[in-house]
């Protein structure tokens, strides 16, 4: 049978022994010392006004003198010395960690804080982290400042990779009181549930969601979507950039800034806000006259995806999908009708053309040769970059996932293995497969990276095919 009596004791000697080593340390007047944050079995102490190597020194004198009071075997031992550090709360801090004297490089130690929780999404969790090593490497305020107007505008323009948006939290269904509140995880559950009740997830498990833009309602369980619909090219789902910057970037960042006095919700108030353009990915080429005439009128919101579906992978050797027409619906903001669109050639000017013309300035159209060999230039790099993301897809696919990868795909590996003439016959007869038009049964993981990344250049590349088409017919 259990003895509370037995447990309380063993508790209360516990938090007796702590609370006299603290008082120890803070009254010793050799060592001018204060215990900030004691709990359990850990104590941490700042010694102001201190360098590294005094923090050793001190730090195993406090371990051999609490040591020498207490009977055996009870000991206090030295651990490590964080220079600088951040403690936000019991529990959670972050700083550079500095095991022994010799060391010279520290490790960044992070515990209970955004960057190593695993129910947030990683954009988050390394733009906090870049901060903070900015911070502990001596960044001005400014520098911090640039920095953080530099990846909050990367996720404004969409160039932020949607595998970092990705949120994976805990769902236990069953808990909850009611499906009017539901957690957003929980929420899309229940909607999988309701097309397939295979689809069922086990208790605790992490349901993976985007938060996406939705023209029909504002409530955030209706623009949680699973990360697989946006591997779907027909569909326009872009990310909720608004949503991750004001309610997870920002009260982050300010949790752990807030201690030096550093605001960055009156940064992002302040911040400048650049004119919205339309991109590659917006202007509908593909359903754009190729000789040069006007045709039917397209309208303005139209905007043509091209990709490789489902359904699609099923007819190997078949051409690029046909071009599909998008209406999303009415949108309430102007920047529908006041947005401005880049010429597709040179990305630098103002297309001033209607919408059934092509989005191309008059200084590219004078210089028919020079825009010809630039689409053709900016089209062969984006082969290039289609090549090498479909030979690290079919390595990792291959290998189980032990060869390939972003590792391969940043050149970091490229010895003789890496050679086409040594991969398997029936992996170098597809090196090309995509840019040719034959498709092959793609990875659909949610968990790479590339996988996203290659949808976008897939799209990328059939885009420039119709700028290249249009310009050679001129």
């Amino acid at each position: 049978m259990p003895c509370v009596d037995v447990a309380d004791a063993t508790v209360m000697l516990g938090r007796q022994t702590l609370e006299r080593a603290m008082q120890l340390i803070n009254g010793h007047p050799n060592w001018n010392a204060e215990v900030v944050y004691g709990d359990t079995d850990s104590l941490f102490v700042r010694l102001p006004g201190r360098t590294r190597d005094e923090a050793f020194l001190l730090g195993e004198q406090m371990a051999r003198e609490v040591t020498r009071i207490y009977p055996a075997p009870i000991q206090l031992q030295f651990e490590k010395v964080l220079f600088p550090c951040l403690l936000l709360v019991k529990k959670r801090y972050v700083g550079y960690a500095y095991f022994n004297p010799e060391q010279t490089q520290p490790e960044f130690l992070a515990k209970g804080i955004e960057t190593v929780r695993r129910d947030q999404c990683p954009a988050t969790s390394r733009l906090a982290e870049r901060m903070l090593r900015l911070l502990f490497d001596g960044a001005s305020t400014d520098v911090l400042r640039m920095r953080f107007y530099e990846e909050v505008g990367k996720l404004q323009r969409g160039g932020c990779n949607p595998a970092d948006c990705i949120f994976r939290k805990a769902v236990k269904l069953g808990r909850y009181r009611g499906t009017a509140h539901l957690p957003p995880g929980a929420h899309l559950a229940m909607q999988l549930i309701e097309k397939d009740i295979t689809h069922t997830p086990y208790w605790g498990e992490r349901m993976p969601y985007i938060v996406v833009q939705s023209l029909t309602s504002a409530r955030l369980c209706d623009k949680v979507v699973h990360p697989q619909r946006l591997l779907n090219l027909r569909e326009n789902l872009r990310i909720d950039h608004e949503y991750y910057i004001k309610r997870h970037i920002i009260p982050t960042l300010d949790r752990m800034f807030y201690l030096i006095g550093v605001s960055f919700a009156s940064w992002y108030a302040v911040m400048p806000r650049r004119r919205s353009y339309q991109s590659y990915f917006e202007l509908g080429l593909t359903t754009l006259p190729l000789l040069g005439r006007k045709t039917t009128r397209i309208p303005r919101d139209s905007i043509v995806v091209e990709g490789n579906t489902d359904d699609d992978m099923d007819h190997k050797g078949a051409s690029l999908p046909v071009a599909t027409r998008v209406h999303p619906a009415k949108q309430g903001t102007l920047d529908v009708h006041y947005q401005q669109t880049l010429c597709a050639v040179c990305l630098g000017k103002c297309s001033k053309t209607n919408p059934p013309d092509l989005p191309v300035c008059g200084v590219c159209l004078h210089n028919h040769g020079a825009s010809v060999a630039r689409v053709v230039g900016r089209r062969h790099t984006v082969e290039q970059h289609l090549r090498l993301l479909e030979t690290a897809c079919r390595r990792c696919i291959a290998s189980c996932g032990e060869a390939g990868g972003t590792n391969f795909l940043a050149g970091e590996e490229r010895d003789m293995e890496d050679m086409h003439f040594v991969i398997p016959h029936r992996l170098a007869a597809a090196a090309s497969a995509a840019v040719h038009g034959e498709k092959s049964r793609g990875c659909l993981s949610i968990d790479c990276s590339l996988t996203f990344e290659k949808c976008q250049v897939f799209l990328l590349h059939s885009q420039l095919m119709a700028l290249e088409n249009y310009l050679t017919g001129l």
